[in-house]
């Protein structure tokens, strides 16, 4: 089968390919096409069964081979940013024989600007708040530029940055490399809360009782605290997280918790009742033997009735007899009458 002549040239928007015999024809000037280029020729003799595209990155050095079929316009997404590539056109029949090459063209493809993408290690909490950022940009990137929102940015790669304050905060990213500048903005916000205040809470071992009376405080307060002021409501304080105190005398007093953090201050207050201790007994109690009267005879079994009293009352009566111990002590007060028997 006998071809007839070829010639190729680049045209705009389109990469043109004008083929006639398919005989090597001297190349126009390439122009640059960003991203997939696409090339169209045309054939205007007859016994082609189709066509084969040729591209490489010397020229007339060819490393991808395409069958495009019977076709005019093949676009070709395979060529390498930012460096020219060759590409030719033969012809075939219905044999698989093809042609010479047809005149080359060089396509200057330029680098497409970095397709921006990032993620953040979280998006919510109380501040201060830490987000490690994870830069899956992909492209050609020569410079980074970060925009936390809150006034401050970085240029590496994969920052981590602290909000310190509360707020809602939009980050972007822009990328620059030789094929331009893209930028992303989050489509979700940073958003950082205030520090809550504590909770201040505490138990007393007791919470009344006769002076001295001795109470020692568990804390159980929650959230962040710095610093912790006791008040026990007779002019004495403590700094201490979990103190002891000794309330000498009797009252109510009121004893008060103040927790102090970084998101503020709470108070919690309980009422510890101390009494008076009993007062000393100067009185001695008296007793005396009812039954039988005194001088009284007695023989066999007698009964004998004992009356007792004090000012505070009492508690026990010992029987004697010429000094000894008569039994065991009778303790169960008050014990005005305590009838004792003696063979």
């Amino acid at each position: 089968m006998k071809f007839e002549s070829a010639y190729l040239r680049v045209c705009l928007p389109l990469l043109l390919v004008m083929v006639a015999n398919l005989v090597p024809h001297q190349s126009m000037q390439p122009e640059a096409n960003a991203g997939p280029v696409t090339l169209r020729w045309d054939y205007t003799a007859s016994g082609a069964a189709g066509f084969t595209l040729y591209c490489g990155a010397s020229s007339h050095v060819y490393s991808t081979r395409v069958d495009v079929g019977n076709v005019d316009t093949y676009t070709i997404g395979t060529l390498p940013e930012g460096m020219t590539s060759f590409c030719a056109v033969t012809a075939y029949d219905s044999a698989k024989s093809e042609s010479t090459f047809s005149n080359e063209v060089g396509v200057l493809v330029p680098y497409a600007p970095p397709n921006v993408s990032f993620s953040a290690s979280t998006s919510t909490g109380v501040a201060p708040l830490s987000v490690v950022f994870s830069n899956t940009t992909s492209g050609q990137v020569t410079t980074w530029a970060w925009d936390f929102g809150d006034g401050t940015s970085a240029n590496i790669k994969a920052p981590t940055h602290i909000y310190s304050a509360p707020g809602n905060y939009v980050v972007a990213l822009s990328a620059t490399g030789p094929g331009g500048t893209a930028r992303k903005i989050a489509s979700t916000p940073i958003v950082v809360s205030a520090i809550p205040a504590p909770v201040a809470n505490f138990v007393a071992s007791r919470t009344s009782g006769v002076a001295p009376l001795a109470v020692t405080f568990a804390n159980t307060s929650t959230g962040q605290v710095t610093t912790w002021g006791w008040s026990f409501g007779d002019g004495s304080i403590s700094s201490l997280s979990a103190p002891a105190h000794t309330y000498a005398a009797a009252g109510n007093y009121q004893v008060a918790l103040t927790a102090t953090g970084p998101g503020g201050t709470a108070t919690k207050t309980a009422v510890i009742s101390v009494s008076a201790p009993a007062p000393a007994d100067a009185i001695p109690p008296t007793v005396g033997i009812t039954t039988p009267l005194s001088g009284a005879t007695v023989s066999g079994t007698t009964s004998v009735a004992v009356s007792a009293s004090d000012n505070i009352g009492v508690t026990g009566v010992q029987l004697l007899i010429d000094g000894a111990a008569l039994g065991a002590e009778k303790t169960a007060p008050p014990a005005p009458e305590m009838p004792r028997t003696r063979q």
